[in-house]
């Protein structure tokens, strides 16, 4: 080594090699940096399929009232109340329907459903979360195929449709008063054989039926229907119609609305029957794999073509014709038979949908598609729809969910479905939810 060398020159070598390991070791930093800010702010990734939202107004509302003071103390600890209730899964064997039911000298939600391998009726208080569901019948019909409920002139009614001997049985019964013991099943009167839709109304006050008939028109065998109402009148024919595949629905003003099943291979037509002329008048064109869900003044229609599922809405429909450019698209896509309309909607909306050759809503009816979905809803505050409630990571359950028969109660304290995957029954209270998001 040279005399009166600097010590940069003395260490020139290693002062090198470190100041190297010290540019790449910042560069990682910063392009590490910049990465996690891009994520966060959602720069160059692509959107989700039927996201209104990145989070449900459940874990937006849950945060919120989970917040902490400085001094770390929880505070809403009154709001947290509602969120011990969470998800539940009411009854985990398949269930065949289910209503509410209205119990004398009670103002509580009382939840009435069928156990479908027994035929036997269960009812629980929804004001009391965990409570179990008790048994109220004694009747046993196996293996029922579907259950409504009715509350006709103050009476509980159910019909049960069951198979025997190759044949679609259905019987209507009235539900007997539950004081601590079982009974039977009471008033039971067999209803017609083959019964392929019913529909009843959303305050479960009557109920509108389609029966297949037999005909021989020019020693050809051919279909046809009659149509029945049941309602504090009693049971009725009140049409009778050349084709067999209709679906109904009746709203809480007697007015019935039917369209030809929806599939992906021919357009489905809505019409209205006109009870004084005893004659069906159409008042949309509808679209291949068209359904739809009326409640009074609103329509809800989803579509299945070419472009993909789509699902729209109409809040002025007052039994009128209209058409396309009448209708709203929501922002997610779902079936309207994963859905319930009344002064809100709140549908099961798949996290994706995958279009299948055999179309749309073909491929869910035959079980060749099975979705994962959540729970959205659409009301005065997120007309476009939005998240409510993301039943994986909300509900903490790992179950697969692909809903159906999605109802809310009369307050719309709770919202019920039932798991088209098991046959399972479940239920949400979504009052804290809404009362503190949407201000409903």
């Amino acid at each position: 080594m040279e005399p009166n060398q600097s010590l940069f020159q003395k260490n020139k070598r290693d002062i090198t090699i470190i100041g190297v390991i010290t540019v790449i070791f910042l560069l990682v930093v910063g392009v590490l940096f910049f990465l996690k800010n891009k994520k966060q702010t959602g720069g160059g990734g692509g959107t989700i399929p039927n996201q209104a939202g990145s989070a449900s107004l459940y874990s937006k509302n849950n945060n919120q009232d989970n917040s902490t003071s400085q001094n770390g103390d929880s505070t809403n600890t009154d709001n947290n109340y509602y969120y011990q209730e969470g998800l539940i899964k009411i009854w985990d064997r398949p269930v065949a329907g289910y209503g509410f039911y209205n119990k004398k000298g009670s103002s509580d939600n009382i939840l009435v459903f069928v156990d479908s391998d027994t035929g036997f009726l269960y009812q629980k208080n929804l004001s009391q979360p965990t409570s179990t569901p008790v048994q109220i019948t004694n009747s046993s019909y196996p293996n029922i195929r579907e259950a409504y409920f009715l509350n006709v002139a103050g009476q509980n009614k159910i019909i049960l449709q069951y198979s025997a001997n190759n044949t679609v049985k259905s019987i209507l019964a009235n539900i007997p008063d539950y004081y601590s013991v079982a009974n039977d099943l009471e008033n039971i009167t067999a209803l017609d054989n083959n019964i392929t839709n019913i529909s009843i109304s959303s305050d479960f006050s009557k109920a509108v039926y389609v029966v297949t008939k037999n005909k021989v028109t020019n020693n050809k065998k051919d279909l046809y229907s009659d149509w029945y109402l049941i309602d504090n009148m009693g049971t009725s024919k009140i049409y009778t119609s050349d084709l067999s595949s209709w679906k109904l629905q009746i709203t809480n003003s007697t007015d019935i609305y039917a369209y030809n099943n929806d599939t992906a291979v021919e357009k489905s037509n809505l019409y209205i029957l006109n009870n004084n002329t005893n004659s069906l008048k159409q008042i949309s064109i509808g679209h291949t794999g068209s359904s739809y869900l009326i409640n009074n003044n609103s329509v809800l229609t989803s579509i299945f073509t070419s472009n993909g599922l789509k699902i729209y809405e109409n809040q002025s429909f007052y039994g009128g014709a209209f058409g396309d450019s009448s209708l709203s698209v929501l922002s997610f896509n779902t079936l309207t038979n994963k859905c319930s309309l009344s002064e809100i909607i709140i549908c099961g909306v798949p996290k994706e949908i995958k279009n299948y050759d055999s179309g749309l809503p073909d491929a869910w009816y035959q079980g060749l598609t099975s979705w994962q979905d959540d729970l959205y809803i659409v009301n005065n505050d997120y007309p476009s729809g939005q998240m409510l409630f993301n039943l994986n990571i909300d509900g903490q359950v790992n179950d697969s969910f692909d809903l159906k028969n999605i109802n809310i109660t009369k307050n719309q304290d709770h919202v019920l479905f039932t798991n088209k995957n098991d046959g399972s029954l479940w239920s949400l209270n979504i009052s804290n939810i809404l009362n503190t998001n949407t201000g409903d």
